[in-house]
């Protein structure tokens, strides 16, 4: 039984991969998030280019946010809720993203003394 549970689930995952969509999604991205110019200072600079904290917020608050949780249609139409939220309405399967922030402790993590020399800082897992 498990065996064949197993077959068809990597058939039908293995059928639903699609090249093609898989280059449009990722070339999406690229456009709208990597290769899309935002105003830093007296500057317009890509993704690529950002060196400071400033340039990252300011690449947020006038690419990340507007390309991902824009609530209308290219055409002015509000979208429904089924697709706020995805990134550029694509990834419907997860149903777009959160970002969020997670903080711990430095040394706050228990660490065997021979890896002190490689790791000076321990974080502890923050994941759950």
């Amino acid at each position: 039984r498990y065996l064949v549970f197993v077959t068809f689930y990597i058939l039908v995952i293995h059928h639903q991969k699609s090249a093609e969509s898989t280059f449009y999604l990722t070339d999406a991205i690229r456009t709208h998030y990597s290769e899309s110019p935002f105003r830093s200072g007296t500057r317009d600079i890509t993704f690529d280019q950002m060196v400071t904290v400033g340039d990252f917020w300011n690449w947020m608050e006038q690419t990340f946010v507007p390309n991902t949780y824009d609530p209308f249609w290219s055409n002015g139409d509000p979208k429904d809720d089924y697709f706020k939220g995805a990134v550029l309405d694509k990834n419907r399967v997860v149903n777009g993203f959160r970002v969020t922030q997670r903080r711990s402790k430095v040394n706050d993590c228990l660490l065997q003394q021979r890896y002190n020399a490689f790791f000076p800082f321990c974080y502890p897992n923050t994941f759950g």
